[in-house]
């Protein structure tokens, strides 16, 4: 799964990666932690991938995160 964030978003994940080359971040959606992964490098221009989430679940984020859907 893959997505863009856009602005003021995009920077601050530039930042949030930027600061913590090494360690474990996590992403969560509606509470929910659906990501958990070591930094590597930053990340820059707000292009994000998950990987390992079945097909419907993904849907579901997806969902989400564009606003065609609220958190339960």
């Amino acid at each position: 799964m893959s997505f863009q964030v856009g602005e003021p978003m995009a920077t601050a994940f530039s930042k949030l990666t930027s600061e913590n080359v090494g360690n474990q971040i996590a992403i969560s959606v509606c509470g929910e932690v659906i990501s958990r992964s070591t930094v590597l490098s930053p990340i820059y221009g707000g292009g994000l991938a998950l990987a390992g989430l079945e097909w419907e679940r993904a849907r579901e984020i997806t969902e989400i995160l564009s606003g065609r859907r609220l958190c339960n």
